[in-house]
């Protein structure tokens, strides 16, 4: 359990202001755009979570975020403090500030007219190019017995969890080096400080295993848990749906 009060006092005896953000803890395959989903992209854009490296796709994420904190009231002169907010402090570090800002300031001039669900819907697309978005991120090292099966496996430094299954990224989170689908896992536990999985590999459909050392163990467990309970859902209503059919037609 969280205790706002002791979230508080944390962050007074280090001088510094509570931030209290959302966050969504699943994203189904097909959610739309919402208000609330694009805030939720809006926050791990900033934090650097969702990692976007393109420059221009970064300008407009930010020019589009202003315009909808904003309401479509943009001062006139948008400096680097502003965009501050709505990108990653990586990426402010290797690009000029300043530059940054005006660039964003040129690229809202052409979003006017543009509808609120509109822009919305614009965030959420480019967010989605990113290999990053949806997922649930854990630091994490691959076990070495496991080395066989995962290329790179000293560069594995994150798991990201999402509604397609548990995927292995290096540092940047730049790309995925190994992708592990729902289909096709038999077991998964955590213990100890590791979560483990056993899942089908090959045409023959061999067993391998892949353990993760990771601190937050448990709540990849309980993230996988939340996933594969809801496909285990879907398929459910989809195979009674199918029933009924069968019997209608019979």
């Amino acid at each position: 359990w969280v205790y706002l009060g002791d979230v508080y006092m944390h962050y007074a005896l280090n001088g510094e202001d509570p931030r209290f953000t959302l966050k969504r803890k699943i994203l189904r395959d097909m959610e739309r755009p919402s208000a609330e989903i694009v805030l939720h992209m809006r926050e791990k854009v900033a934090s650097g979570e969702l990692v976007v490296k393109d420059y221009k796709r970064v300008t407009d994420l930010a020019s589009i975020s202003l315009v909808l904190i904003n309401k479509g009231n943009v001062p006139e002169t948008i400096t680097a403090s502003m965009v501050s907010n709505e990108v990653s402090k990586t990426f402010l570090q290797r690009n000029d500030p300043k530059k940054f800002a005006n660039n964003v300031s040129k690229a809202i001039s052409g979003l006017k007219g543009i509808s609120r669900q509109e822009l919305q819907a614009k965030y959420y697309t480019i967010c989605k190019q990113s290999p990053c978005f949806g997922m649930s991120f854990f630091r994490c090292r691959v076990g070495k017995s496991e080395s066989s099966h995962v290329s790179d496996v000293e560069k594995v430094k994150f798991s990201g969890v999402n509604h397609a299954g548990i995927h292995l990224f290096g540092k940047g989170r730049t790309h995925i080096v190994k992708s592990f689908k729902y289909g096709d896992m038999k077991e998964y536990g955590a213990e100890n400080g590791k979560f483990w999985i056993i899942y089908h590999f090959g045409e023959k459909r061999k067993l391998g295993k892949l353990t993760l050392f990771c601190k937050d163990c448990w709540h990849l467990h309980g993230v996988v848990y939340d996933y594969t309970n809801q496909l285990m859902e879907k398929n459910a209503i989809r195979a009674s749906v199918q029933s009924v059919r069968r019997i209608n037609w019979d």
